[in-house]
């Protein structure tokens, strides 16, 4: 498709969105905003995107995502697991 790169995404598109995300939290006074969840950051180590993506939710999610989905059929590289 036109208007969008498909994966690996450009160093420099990457660096603009992490900049800009970097300017709204500290407009914000540096509060921790999450991250869209249906963007995958590929720059994030799970553990980095657990904190970005669930913030204080994440056990709870972890206890659902057991009960609902206990064989991982869905499953991305950021999902809850």
């Amino acid at each position: 498709m036109d208007g969008y790169a498909a994966p690996p995404y450009p160093e420099s598109g990457l660096s603009w969105l992490n900049a800009f995300v970097s300017d709204i939290e500290a407009a914000e006074g540096n509060a921790k905003l999450g991250m869209y969840y249906n963007y995958a950051d590929p720059t994030l180590s799970k553990p980095e995107a657990d904190a970005h993506y669930w913030l204080g939710n994440l056990e709870r999610l972890e206890k659902v995502k057991r009960r609902v989905d206990p064989g991982l059929l869905f499953l991305n590289p950021q999902s809850v697991t």
